[in-house]
């Protein structure tokens, strides 16, 4: 996913959560030379509400 130049990385939340990826995980995954490359990660996961976002 990209928006004014930023790369993301997307991740899906139903089968993971962020507190099973540590600090080092997510800079390997975003380094532009070894991992995929972004600015950062974005969990998408099902909300309590269909209309819920956090």
């Amino acid at each position: 996913m990209t928006g004014s130049g930023n790369d993301f990385v997307m991740v899906d939340g139903r089968h993971t959560s962020p507190a099973e990826w540590s600090e080092a995980d997510i800079r390997a995954v975003c380094a532009r030379g070894t991992g995929v490359g972004a600015d950062g990660l974005v969990f998408v996961a099902p909300g309590e509400a269909p209309d819920a976002v956090r």
